[in-house]
C-alpha cells in the first residue's frame, strides 16, 4: 500500500529552516530531543508534530512560528503584482534576482501559474516582503 505523506507542506519548511540554519538532521534532534528518526519522518511530512514541538523547531531553526506552517496566499498573483508595485521592482529585475524568466512572473501574476511554496517563499524573499502579509520585512 501506498503510504502519502500527512503533513507534506510542513515537512518541507522543517527542512528548509533546518538547512538554513546549518544544522544537521541529528544536531536538530538532538536539540528538540526527539530521535533522528522522528525528524526525519517530520521532515517528509508523515507525521505532525505537535505544536509545542513547532514552536520549539522555531526557536532551534531561530525563525518564527509562521515562518514554519505559512502556507502560499490563495490570490498569489495579485499579492505578486502587489508586492512588485510596492517595491517598485521590475519583473524583469525580480526574474534576475530568482533566475527565472520575467515571462514566469508575468504568468504568475495572471494566476495562470501556481507556484510552489518555496518558489513563493524565494519571490517573497527576493522582493524583501513577507509572504503572509506583503508588507516589507523591515517594516
Amino acid at each position: 500500500m501506498k503510504r502519502f505523506p500527512v503533513q507534506p507542506h510542513l515537512g518541507r519548511m522543517l527542512r528548509q529552516a533546518r538547512d538554513e540554519s546549518g544544522l544537521t538532521q541529528q544536531d536538530a534532534a538532538k536539540r528538540a530531543k526527539i530521535t533522528n528518526a522522528y525528524l526525519c519522518h517530520l521532515e517528509q511530512g508523515n507525521c505532525m508534530p505537535s505544536l509545542d514541538l513547532v514552536y520549539q523547531f522555531a526557536e532551534i531553526y531561530e525563525v518564527p512560528v509562521s515562518e514554519l506552517v505559512r502556507q502560499v496566499p490563495s490570490d498569489f498573483g495579485q499579492w505578486l503584482r502587489d508586492a512588485r508595485r510596492t517595491s517598485g521592482m521590475t519583473r524583469r529585475s525580480i526574474a534576475q534576482k530568482a533566475n527565472i524568466t520575467a515571462d514566469y512572473i508575468r504568468e504568475l501574476e495572471k494566476g495562470d501559474e501556481s507556484p510552489s511554496t518555496e518558489l513563493a517563499s524565494w519571490l517573497a524573499r527576493v522582493i524583501g516582503v513577507s509572504l503572509t502579509s506583503g508588507i516589507p520585512d523591515d517594516v
